[in-house]
């Protein structure tokens, strides 16, 4: 009578089939369960396979009309959905949380192929849960914590599981983070992949990062079953082989004497094993916590070469926008820059924000 086509909202197989047997035209599926608030993005995949068994096809030319609702945050799982045929994406969190909303839409319009690279963000030396939570809202891709034996801001297993918890609370989810690339060890593009698919995992919800120094594989990965955590961070003279020994994906950390001569850092750079290239201040020896900055100009060697990667060294809100534009990196990565004076491991809710 209106000349209105009700949106039916289902989320189960058993939904979809009455919505079906109604004749609903236009179906929305969400991918969260509105019982438990449990998100699952492989919903709408999995539901419209009762619609192909009856012959009934969607799309713009088709029977019916799908719409995906909840968890959108990337421009991967707009990929996602328009590659399974959805006519329509329902986006509401990654737009509230968008400093631009119009500049978020056009880049979750984009498809993988035009997309370009999103930078990233780390928070470390996380030694409190609600400074985890406090990263995760101001949008960090990582939150790193610290089993470093010499570090001051090194957790105990306690803390650790809790800010696991925290972050996995955040982003809804109930285990790691799954990260498979498919790719060659002599791949050219080896780490432009990888920054690629962390860029897009990390978009909606924090990886958690352990940082480990000098320290065994059989403990690393020890670590790594029993809190959860879902990428390492290799601090100290650790070999890139080791790198491929860890049970989930590497971030390797090139440390950069304050005078250190680019062209022979990046000359100890091996594709295949790491993940990601962290690139760190070293004063006299110290690896790692040093609050002083290197020459940017380092990261944007590394940029040219097409390595995507992370800065560290004396980041914080007041350098950070300058950092990235002489540097060319990827990402940044802050740990004393956002704490509370003199507090190692607390940080500053306000700074993190910034």
């Amino acid at each position: 009578e209106l000349g209105m086509e009700p949106l039916v909202e289902v989320h189960t197989d058993q939904e979809m089939e009455i919505a079906l047997d109604c004749k609903a035209k236009v179906i929305g599926v969400n991918s969260r369960n509105l019982h438990t608030f449990k998100l699952d993005m492989e919903t709408t995949e999995r539901v419209s396979k009762v619609a192909k068994k009856r012959g009934i096809r969607w799309g713009f030319d088709g029977d019916i009309q799908l719409a995906a609702l909840s968890g959108i945050s990337s421009s991967s799982d707009v990929d996602l959905f328009r590659k399974l045929g959805v006519s329509m994406v329902l986006v509401g969190e990654a737009l509230m949380r968008a400093a631009d909303p119009k500049e978020e839409i056009t880049k979750l319009m984009k498809t993988q192929e035009a997309k370009e690279l999103k930078r990233v963000v780390k928070v470390c030396g996380v030694t409190r849960a609600e400074d985890a939570l406090c990263a995760a809202k101001a949008g960090a891709n990582f939150v790193g914590i610290i089993f470093a034996d010499k570090s001051k801001r090194k957790v105990s297993f306690e803390q650790a599981i809790g800010i696991v918890k925290e972050v996995r609370r955040f982003g809804e989810r109930n285990g790691k983070m799954e990260l498979k690339l498919s790719a060659e060890k002599n791949d050219s593009e080896w780490f432009e992949k990888w920054a690629k698919l962390i860029a897009e995992k990390s978009g909606r919800t924090p990886l958690v990062v352990g940082v480990f120094q000098d320290q065994s594989i059989e403990y690393v990965n020890d670590v790594v079953e029993k809190v959860g955590i879902d990428l390492v961070q290799l601090h100290g003279n650790e070999s890139w082989e080791m790198c491929a020994g860890i049970s989930v994906p590497t971030i390797k950390v090139m440390h950069v004497p304050i005078t250190h001569d680019p062209s022979k850092v990046a000359f100890d750079l091996r594709f295949g094993y790491a993940a990601m290239i962290l690139l760190d201040s070293s004063i006299g020896g110290k690896k790692g916590g040093t609050g002083v900055s290197f020459e940017p100009t380092l990261a944007n060697f590394f940029a040219q070469k097409k390595v995507p990667v992370i800065v560290a060294g004396g980041v914080d809100s007041s350098n950070a926008e300058e950092i990235l534009e002489k540097s060319g990196a990827w990402g940044l990565d802050a740990s004393s820059g956002v704490e509370e004076s003199g507090k190692p491991g607390i940080k500053n809710h306000s700074k993190v924000i910034k």
